[in-house]
């Protein structure tokens, strides 16, 4: 498995903080976000692998990023993440690779962090 650089997006910050420890155990770095403006000032400063966003974050939201990321960072994976479903359609709409629905396990993250789908 190859290392990656992932971007965690979510206005939580124990979601982040977790994601980021989960993503550390599975042989990746990640990068944390806590809103939509940090989260794209983070991409520009940096080259990411994949982007993990919420779809409710603040200033930004997450299929804004999305949109963003598809239009700037083409080669970028983008995997949102949201407990509606309505919201998991926006990001699969605004161009989300993969998308889960919170809470999810362990096992369906590392399947999307790999671009499988479980």
């Amino acid at each position: 498995m190859i290392a990656m650089k992932v971007l965690v997006v979510d206005g939580n910050q124990n979601i982040t903080e977790v994601l980021s420890h989960l993503l550390g155990l599975f042989g990746h770095v990640a990068d944390e976000a806590s809103e939509g403006r940090q989260a794209l000032q983070k991409l520009h400063q940096a080259k990411y692998d994949v982007v993990i966003t919420d779809s409710e974050i603040s200033s930004i939201d997450g299929p804004e990023i999305c949109k963003f990321v598809k239009s700037h960072f083409r080669n970028i994976y983008i995997i949102g993440m949201s407990g509606y479903l309505s919201a998991l359609k926006d990001l699969s709409d605004a161009g989300a690779d993969f998308c889960l629905a919170k809470p999810f396990g362990l096992h369906q993250l590392k399947n999307a962090i790999e671009g499988r789908s479980s």
